[in-house]
């Protein structure tokens, strides 16, 4: 038979790690990014540059990338 002083004490589930909090998030359904970040896609088309005019090759002169 066992005493109150060898029962276990109460978990702390109030204080979670990292770990079970993106769990806990993942269980509840919370999967809405933060509104202040931005989204970027990871296929996003890559912008061509247009090609070199004449006057920019005989000068050797390119603009900035902007």
């Amino acid at each position: 038979m066992t005493t109150d002083d060898e029962q276990p004490g109460p978990l702390p589930f109030d204080r979670l790690d990292f770990g079970d909090a993106e769990q806990r998030a993942e269980m509840d359904g919370i999967d809405d990014p933060p509104a202040d970040e931005p989204v970027t896609l990871v296929d996003e088309p890559v912008r061509v540059r247009q090609p070199y005019d004449q006057t920019q090759k005989r000068r050797n002169q390119r603009p900035l990338p902007t």
